[in-house]
């Protein structure tokens, strides 16, 4: 196992050298940034109680790889990106516990688990689904207030004031 492990650690250094970083400018990784946050704004449901799960988990799956995109450029402004990336980190926790509560109504359907304590749980779990998904629309308008090319204006100034 350990030859196993060390194997890969080495294949995976090795690959890392590889990667052609410096050809890589600032204005690469912008565009990509702003792409991201673009698709996961458009992701944002118009109305967010009548959401699917489906749709809620695709825009935590996209604020997740957003989140960790944002550090990234933390050196340019530590304090404000810390924010941001907090932001991000209490969207993506709102919308997790809306889907353990889905799952967790899924066990109180008939023939599972949790099925004889329905009738008490199932009010209990819509009334903290319903907070949850109104606490994560809350969040989400304030993270991604901006339109995609003035957060693309942003970071150009970030990177010009920050170097």
């Amino acid at each position: 196992m350990r030859l196993r492990l060390r194997g890969a650690l080495d294949q995976a250094a090795a690959a890392i050298e590889r990667w052609p970083l410096h050809i890589l400018t600032f204005d690469d990784v912008a565009d990509q940034l702003t792409r991201f946050y673009r698709g996961a704004r458009q992701l944002i449901p118009a109305h967010w109680q009548a959401a699917d799960a489906e749709e809620l988990h695709e825009l935590r799956k996209r604020v997740v790889i957003h989140r960790y995109q944002i550090d990234i450029i933390e050196p340019l402004w530590p304090r404000f990106v810390k924010m941001w990336s907090g932001e991000a980190q209490r969207l993506r926790d709102r919308l997790g516990k809306h889907q353990d509560l889905l799952m967790l109504a899924s066990l109180t359907q008939p023939h599972q688990p949790l099925a004889r304590w329905r009738s008490r749980l199932a009010t209990a779990i819509a009334e903290r689904r319903a907070a949850h998904v109104a606490g994560a629309a809350r969040l989400a308008a304030r993270m991604f207030v901006e339109k995609p090319n003035a957060l693309r204006r942003r970071l150009a100034a970030m990177w010009t004031v920050g170097r």
